[in-house]
């Protein structure tokens, strides 16, 4: 998305990514709500507070 909307404002732009290692990467709670709702192991993107608050909210 980032970089088709800075090739939209310029397209003389060019943009990259540098991805880092996975261990420190950032998951979007949007995506750990996915995985819990549809039944998925979320024990490598968050604490054990967090998989049981979830847990109780989307089954």
């Amino acid at each position: 998305q980032l970089a088709g909307m800075n090739r939209k404002l310029n397209n003389n732009i060019e943009t990259i990514f540098l991805m880092s290692n996975v261990e420190n990467q950032i998951i979007s709670s949007k995506f750990v709500k996915e995985i819990i709702s549809l039944g998925g192991d979320i024990k490598k993107f968050t604490t054990q507070s967090t998989i049981k608050a979830l847990k109780q909210k989307y089954g």
